[in-house]
């Protein structure tokens, strides 16, 4: 069995913040205001260290993703789809026990298909051609003209 205080002080070292801030039902991303790939990050490293199996794990529950998503402002990503769950110290402790994640999450379906990418990529693939469109006569000017 790990204990609270191997937990406690992973977190003091990855997020440096003092023991005497954490508990065991501290909601550890929003407490310290992580998100994205710091959170992606963390877990990550949590996992190295007592050896984890993430394999269960949902990110979506936990925190959103990092960069711009345009296609999200019109179709909602997996973590605006689903209640957000807090990590806590005591989750942590029980995961590194039992050297898998077995967080119990609600019934929930996702499609199939991340269409909030693909409109991103439809918008990058059209602002592209613009560009291309745009300036291409101008550098072939240039070097061959």
């Amino acid at each position: 069995m790990v204990a609270i205080a191997e937990i406690y002080r992973f977190i003091e070292a990855e997020l440096e913040v003092p023991e005497a801030l954490l508990n065991t039902d501290i909601d550890l991303f929003q407490t310290f205001d992580i998100q994205a790939d710091a959170c992606e990050d963390f877990i990550e490293n949590f996992a190295a260290k007592f050896k984890v199996d993430l394999d269960d794990y949902l990110w979506y529950f936990h925190h959103g993703e990092a960069g711009l998503n345009i296609g999200g402002f019109i179709i909602a990503p997996p973590y605006k789809r689903v209640e957000r769950l807090a990590i806590t110290p005591d989750i942590l402790r029980q995961a590194a026990t039992k050297r898998r994640w077995k967080v119990k999450y609600p019934e929930h379906q996702l499609p199939k298909k991340r269409w909030d990418m693909v409109i991103n990529k439809a918008i990058l693939f059209l602002v592209f051609f613009y560009l291309l469109n745009r300036f291409a006569p101008l550098l072939i000017n240039q070097f061959l003209g």
